[in-house]
């Protein structure tokens, strides 16, 4: 989870983070996967044909 100027960046670039853990014995691992979110499906305001 995101927060403060950081989570603040992510939204203004449109920017989503995925993390993934991993461990087995004495070993760890994790991946962040970061993508563009969806644009956002416009709302028909009626203003417009």
């Amino acid at each position: 989870m995101l927060h403060g100027e950081l989570k603040t960046w992510f939204e203004a670039k449109g920017l989503k983070a995925h993390v993934t853990l991993t461990d087995e014995g004495d070993h760890a691992a994790s991946f962040v996967v970061v993508e563009h979110a969806a644009a956002p499906t416009p709302i028909p305001t009626g203003d417009h044909p």
